[in-house]
Order: C-alpha cells, then sequence, then structure tokens
C-alpha cells in the first residue's frame, strides 16, 4: 500500500508540473466569468445562466483533462520502454495501475475543488449562495470521472495515446445517449436497433446515472437513492475495469 500511495504522488506531480492541467483549470475559471457576457442574452434567467455555467465548466474541462491524460499514461510509459524500469523495481503491475488511477483521481478532485470554490464566490458576489447545490454537483461529477479515469486506463494498457482519446469520446457520447436511445426504439420495429441500442445500454457504462445539473440548475430534487447508487455502479464498474488493466498489463511484453 505505501509504495502504491508513494508512486501516485510520484505521478501525480509529473501531472502537476505539466501545462495541460494549469491550462484547463485556467480556461474552466475564465468560463465562468464568460457567463457576465452572456448573462445579458438571457433576460430574467441570469442566475441560471451562472449556474449552468459554473456546472458545465467544471465537467466539461474535468472530463477533458481526464481523457487527455489519462489516454496518456500508460501508453506512453509503454511506448517509450521508461515502464520497465519502474516495473523492473519491486513495483506489481496492479500497484502501478492504482497509482496511475489514485494519480487521475487527485487531479480531478483539485480541478472539482477549485472551479466549484471560484464558482460558489462568484455566484455569492452576485447575490447568491448556491453551495449546496454545488457540492452536490461535484459529488456527482467526482464518481463520473473515477469511472472515466478506470476506463481511460484502461484503453491506454493497449492503445495509443490518440486513439485512446478517440475511443473515451465516443464511450462518452454514447454513455449519455444511450438511456434515451432505449426510450426512443422502444417502440420500433426494427428488432436489431433494439437489441444493438440494448446492449450498448447494458454493455457500455450509463454516465447519465451522474448527470445531475438540470435538477440543481431548477431546483428540482435528485432522487436520495440516486445518491447511493451512481457512486456504487462508478466504484464496481472502476474495479472491474483496474482488474482487466492490471492482467493486461501484466501479460504485456514490454
Amino acid at each position: 500500500m505505501k509504495k502504491t500511495i508513494r508512486l501516485s504522488f510520484i505521478i501525480f506531480k509529473d501531472i502537476f508540473r505539466e501545462k495541460i492541467f494549469w491550462s484547463f483549470l485556467l480556461v474552466a475559471i475564465l468560463f465562468i466569468f464568460a457567463s457576465l457576457i452572456l448573462r445579458e442574452m438571457a433576460v430574467g434567467e441570469k442566475g441560471k445562466v451562472y449556474k449552468d455555467l459554473g456546472l458545465v465548466s467544471e465537467s466539461f474541462f474535468g472530463v477533458l483533462l481526464i481523457i487527455i491524460v489519462g489516454s496518456n499514461l500508460i501508453s506512453r510509459e509503454i511506448t517509450g520502454k521508461t515502464l520497465y524500469i519502474i516495473l523492473s523495481k519491486p513495483i506489481k503491475h496492479y500497484q502501478y495501475i492504482l497509482a496511475n488511477f489514485n494519480a487521475l483521481l487527485l487531479l480531478g478532485l483539485i480541478l472539482i475543488f477549485v472551479v466549484s470554490t471560484v464558482d460558489w464566490v462568484f455566484l455569492l458576489i452576485n447575490g447568491e449562495n448556491w453551495l449546496i447545490p454545488l457540492l452536490k454537483g461535484g459529488y456527482f461529477l467526482f464518481f463520473e470521472l473515477v469511472l472515466l479515469s478506470a476506463l481511460s486506463l484502461f484503453f491506454s494498457t493497449f492503445m495509443s495515446g490518440y486513439l485512446g482519446m478517440a475511443s473515451m469520446i465516443f464511450i462518452y457520447i454514447i454513455g449519455h445517449s444511450t438511456e434515451k436511445a432505449v426510450q426512443l426504439t422502444a417502440q420500433s420495429e426494427l428488432i436489431t436497433t433494439k437489441v444493438l441500442f440494448k446492449l450498448l445500454y447494458y454493455i457500455l457504462p450509463n454516465l447519465e446515472n451522474f448527470n445531475v445539473k438540470t435538477q440543481l440548475v431548477y431546483n428540482l430534487d435528485v432522487p436520495k437513492i440516486q445518491f447511493l447508487y451512481s457512486p456504487i455502479y462508478s466504484i464496481f464498474y472502476s474495479a472491474f475495469l483496474l482488474v482487466l488493466s492490471s492482467i493486461i498489463l501484466s501479460r504485456k511484453d514490454i
């Protein structure tokens, strides 16, 4: 455990020093302040514009950061043959996977915390204390990033960085669409279409489990069961992917 934690912080420090993290963080914050311009276009809905852009900015840039960084973490070590040096030390394959996973989670957690804090202060200045909804939004986003981190590492064990990113973007779009697609094709006469979307729904991660932006912006109740179901879904799906990643990495001829 100590080795995994130590390696996690080493990997995190390497990522933290890179420009990509700070670029994403800066753009996410600037995105929040962009609501000052957009609010003039939304008569009577200024508060909703602030809230919506705040949630969208941390979600969009958090997801994009995990996809880009996670898809390249292991693949670049394999391509550069530096993974052999790491694994020649008393580090097991599953420890290396977990260390990368922990580093990604810490990265995502920092981005969520900073962007949420800026958004909260920004809303506070504009006369609205929106702390609780922001905490709820950050809670669900964190568990979405948990799943996406595990998935990006899984692809990174056997794909190049670019192919991994493309696959992640595809799955992210599908993951937020299959639930609606299943509902729309329920009455379809095309059996193959219904079966296809059903398979995608059950095999690929259902990322709509973590989408509560509409409820939060419009002050609607988020079902209490969702606060329990979503993290359980994320943890079990992620654990399965991490185990697969460890198996794939252990069988590679590095």
